[in-house]
């Protein structure tokens, strides 16, 4: 029986010219293919045509600008311009960019064009006293629901007007009384400082990255490559642990794959 390949055998993992190598912990490559039946009526079985291509790929890696990211490196943590940093627990960011095809009826890749960008943030409390996000939401009127969110990860620093939109006081036997929140963009969102390019790019738009991935079995290496749209990512980030970023792209058009020998 041959020896089967690992994580082991990646050789390079290049995203937007960052490379994660030494950082990624999961990566994904999937092919995918549209089809439709065109079977007659007088036909008991299905016949499929194939109609579209596409390459997903699903990645998973630590976030690293000079070093690892962990809850020790959260530097802000503000909502309303009141600090909540004491009392952060857990929370997460993430990016969403809409899109519309772009590709013909001749064209075999799909090929994307991004219309929109949207961002959540869900974090969870340690409560000291009084549910703040809780009040908020159960007060007269709307206007307290719009806050501005900031928040500072090592070099990497967000900031945006929210709206939030959801606030769950939790209590527990044997637990400290947790509140947990989200917000929904409301307005342009900045990222600044030396963050991460997969974050950046995704929220200001400019979607567009050169994927870059290689796999070595025998003598010949296996290539993925591709330049591919970010069609959503996010940072994760609390108390005991490192942070991680997940994002899914898709290729713009044909990708280049050689497989390894």
């Amino acid at each position: 029986m041959s020896a089967r390949i690992t994580g082991l055998n990646v050789t390079a993992m290049t995203i937007g010219g960052t490379a994660l190598l030494n950082y990624f912990t999961t990566a994904r490559f999937k092919g995918g293919v549209d089809s439709e039946d065109a079977s007659g009526a007088a036909l008991r079985y299905g016949e499929e045509v194939a109609t579209k291509k596409r390459l997903e790929i699903d990645l998973t890696y630590k976030m690293n600008s000079s070093g690892y990211k962990t809850g020790l490196d959260i530097s802000v943590f503000t909502i309303g311009g009141t600090n909540y940093l004491t009392s952060l627990d857990t929370g997460s960011i993430n990016i969403t960019t809409a899109t519309s095809p772009g590709d013909g009826a001749a064209d075999l890749w799909e090929f994307l064009n991004a219309t929109g960008t949207s961002v959540e943030i869900t974090v969870d409390r340690k409560l000291t006293l009084t549910p703040a996000m809780m009040a908020l939401v159960t007060a007269a009127g709307t206007s307290g629901l719009s806050v501005q969110v900031a928040i500072t990860l090592g070099g990497f620093t967000f900031s945006a007007p929210m709206l939030l939109t959801m606030a769950d006081h939790g209590i527990e036997k044997n637990s400290v009384q947790m509140e947990q929140a989200t917000f929904k963009q409301k307005g342009q969102a900045t990222i600044t400082g030396t963050g991460d390019t997969i974050l950046a790019s995704a929220l200001v738009g400019t979607s567009i990255v050169t994927v870059a991935g290689t796999y070595n079995d025998s003598t010949t290496d296996g290539t993925y490559t591709c330049d591919a749209m970010i069609k959503s990512a996010s940072v994760s980030f609390g108390n005991r642990k490192v942070s991680e970023i997940t994002a899914s792209l898709q290729s713009q058009g044909a990708p280049t794959f050689v497989a390894a020998a």
